[in-house]
């Protein structure tokens, strides 16, 4: 007589928090919920680089992606959360374009006042 024997490795529950940032596609898989967490279930053991690299890509505008954290380095029975960590946001980048065009709008302003003023004193000189 001979006995077979299967383990079958236990899953559980990765979260991952792109903390402001977005994806182009749901990665396959995964689920979005409704707080904005990303979550996929994933076998005990599961390092979190294979987790991170089976998320795939994400991005945030003006931002560059940093090293994600990890509440555990493999998948434990507490389940692990990932959240991404961005560096050099670069929403202060758009102020010259914005003083620029501030400072357009009121030099055409100028323009159109001193002409209509100019336009003014000589319909005044002529009567």
């Amino acid at each position: 007589m001979s006995i077979h024997v299967e383990w079958i490795v236990n899953k559980y529950l990765a979260r991952f928090d792109l903390n402001g940032g977005t994806v182009d596609v749901i990665p396959k898989g995964w689920s979005l919920g409704t707080d904005g967490i990303y979550t996929k279930s994933f076998a005990y053991g599961t390092s979190s680089e294979d987790i991170i690299k089976d998320f795939g890509d994400y991005h945030k505008d003006g931002s560059t992606k940093g090293k994600e954290a990890c509440s555990s380095d493999t998948m434990g029975t507490d389940g692990m959360t990932i959240t991404a960590s961005w560096n050099g946001d670069s929403s202060w980048m758009y102020i010259p374009v914005i003083v620029i065009l501030v400072l357009a709008f009121f030099f055409i302003f100028f323009i159109l006042f001193k002409r209509r003023k100019d336009d003014e004193e000589e319909e005044e000189l002529q009567q």
